[in-house]
């Protein structure tokens, strides 16, 4: 299955996040942004990823980013966490 990018998002902002999909060989993300990160969704775990990093190419930080989020073990999860989830990914005014 493919990575699901929301309709929302720029040209720029699609490019950008192709890149990082491309580059990681990702796959399984629901993709979106919210002021100022790319925010990549897979179950309940979001990697949020500043444009900023995309541009100026800095890998080993994305890397970081994904691995310490979606390459960690189930049981690293915070699966206590409250269902804050609406059908487009998460609600942080609960927050």
């Amino acid at each position: 299955m493919g990575c699901v990018f929301d309709s929302h998002l720029t040209e720029e902002q699609k490019n950008l996040a192709q890149i990082v999909v491309e580059e990681l060989g990702l796959n399984n993300l629901n993709i979106l942004y919210k002021e100022p990160n790319l925010h990549f969704v897979q179950d309940r775990r979001v990697v949020h990823v500043p444009l900023n990093l995309v541009r100026s190419g800095s890998w080993s930080e994305i890397r970081y980013l994904f691995r310490a989020v979606l390459g960690s073990s189930p049981s690293a999860w915070n699966l206590s966490a409250p269902n804050t989830w609406g059908p487009s990914g998460p609600d942080y005014s609960e927050q």
